[in-house]
This record gives C-alpha cells, structure tokens and sequence, in this order.
C-alpha cells in the first residue's frame, strides 16, 4: 500500500498557508507564495515523512541564507 499522500500541495489563500502537514501565517502574500513555491517544486514533499522537513528546510534557509 502506498504511504505517499497522492499529491500535496501547499496552498496560499492570502497570507496563510495550508498544508498537508501544518498552517502557517506570513507576513505578506509574496512570502506566502514563496513559501508554496519552494514546498512544491521539491519532489519529494508528498512523502509524510519528508514533507514536513522540506516545510522547515525553508524557514532555516531564510534564517540562514549563505550556510
């Protein structure tokens, strides 16, 4: 049996994000549209296990942009 959520998507509906795995409030829709962006070009999001680091993968790579 497949574990995989067919396909996750993060959505923004103006500065909140909902995803698969959490909610989340931004700033400003621009954010919030990167943030969607980032989560779902990477391949591996829709996987339970893997799509909640890709989530804070984002937010360590804003907090820490040249490591």
């Amino acid at each position: 049996m497949d574990k995989h959520i067919q396909k996750a998507l993060a959505i923004a509906k103006g500065c909140k994000v909902e995803t698969p795995y959490d909610i989340y409030m931004f700033c400003s829709e621009s954010e919030a549209n990167e943030f969607c962006e980032y989560v779902n070009s990477d391949p591996e999001y829709s996987d339970p296990k893997i799509g909640p680091i890709v989530e804070h993968c984002y937010f360590i790579n804003k907090a820490y942009p040249d490591e």
